[in-house]
C-alpha cells in the first residue's frame, strides 16, 4: 500500500502543478487532486503508524522529524482542499506548492543522504546502524523544514509583490 500511495504521489504531484493540465482538464484536475490529497492523509497516517507503533531506526530524533513532516503534509492538505472547495484558487495554489513541497520531504532526504554519503565516501556525521547522529538531524531539517521556510519566503518576498502590481 504504501508503495501504490508512493507512486500516486509521484506522479500525480507533478501532473497537479502543471498550469496547462489544469486550464484544459479542469475535472480531471479535481478528481486527480482529490485522489492526490486522500493519498497525503493515508501515506501520513502510515508513516506515523511506522514510526511510532512499528518503530524505525533514526531513533525518538528521526521519528519526531518525521511527524513533522505528517503534520505539516496534513495542514497543507487540509488548506490545499479547504481553499479549492470555497474556490479561492489563488490561495488554493499556495496551499497546492506547500504541499508538493511538504510531500517531498521524504525524497528530499534520500537525495540528500546519497548526496552527503557520495560527497564524504563514508557515513559521517552518523552512526549507520542506528541511524542517528548530527548530519541526519541536519538532513531532516534541510528535507523536512527548510523547502516550507523557503516556499514561504518565495511567496512573501515574490508573489505577494507580483499580486500586488
Amino acid at each position: 500500500m504504501h508503495i501504490a500511495l508512493a507512486t500516486v504521489i509521484t506522479i500525480g504531484d507533478p501532473l497537479q502543478l502543471i498550469k496547462k493540465l489544469r486550464n484544459k482538464f479542469r475535472k480531471a484536475h479535481r478528481v486527480s487532486g482529490l485522489i492526490y490529497i486522500t493519498s497525503a492523509f493515508l501515506i501520513s497516517i502510515a508513516g506515523f503508524y511506522l514510526v511510532w507503533v512499528k518503530g524505525s531506526v533514526g531513533g525518538l530524533v528521526g521519528s519526531i522529524f518525521i511527524s513533522i513532516n505528517g503534520i505539516l503534509i496534513f495542514i497543507c492538505a487540509f488548506y490545499a482542499f479547504k481553499k479549492a472547495v470555497n474556490k479561492q484558487f489563488a490561495e488554493h495554489q499556495k496551499w497546492a506548492i506547500r504541499l508538493f513541497f511538504a510531500m517531498s520531504g521524504v525524497w528530499f532526504f534520500r537525495v540528500l543522504l546519497m548526496l552527503w554519503l557520495t560527497i564524504f565516501k563514508a557515513p559521517l556525521g552518523f552512526a549507520p546502524v542506528l541511524f542517528q547522529g548530527p548530519a541526519l538531524v541536519l538532513l531532516y531539517i534541510l528535507s523536512y523544514i527548510f523547502p516550507i521556510i523557503f516556499t514561504e519566503y518565495y511567496f512573501r518576498k515574490y508573489v505577494n509583490q507580483i499580486l500586488k502590481k
